[in-house]
């Protein structure tokens, strides 16, 4: 079983997603993050902007939330080593 974190949203709000990678061994000695993705794959049609990096964290503005519905997104990055890592983390639109 895949464990991650689930959060609350408020439907119709616009949110920053961020998936820090700091505890990754690679990143922690030294490498950086060379690309990275964030894709819903589970639950509700979300809309994802483009995906930014800064230091050990990938982030992205997300928007489209049903209330009562579980999205779950995973962020994956490659790093300036060549090494792929990802996580996953999920999202509930919820009343207003």
């Amino acid at each position: 079983m895949i464990s991650y974190t689930t959060y609350e949203v408020p439907t119709g709000n616009v949110v920053r997603l961020n998936f820090s990678f700091e505890r990754f061994s690679e990143l922690k000695a030294g490498e950086t993050i060379s690309s990275a993705t964030i894709e819903v794959i589970s639950g509700g049609a979300l809309t994802i902007g483009t995906v930014t990096t800064s230091g050990a964290v990938a982030q992205a503005l997300c928007s489209g939330f049903t209330t009562g519905t579980l999205s779950v997104l995973r962020c994956t990055i490659t790093t300036s080593g060549g090494s792929t890592r990802s996580q996953r983390g999920g999202l509930v639109g919820v009343a207003a």
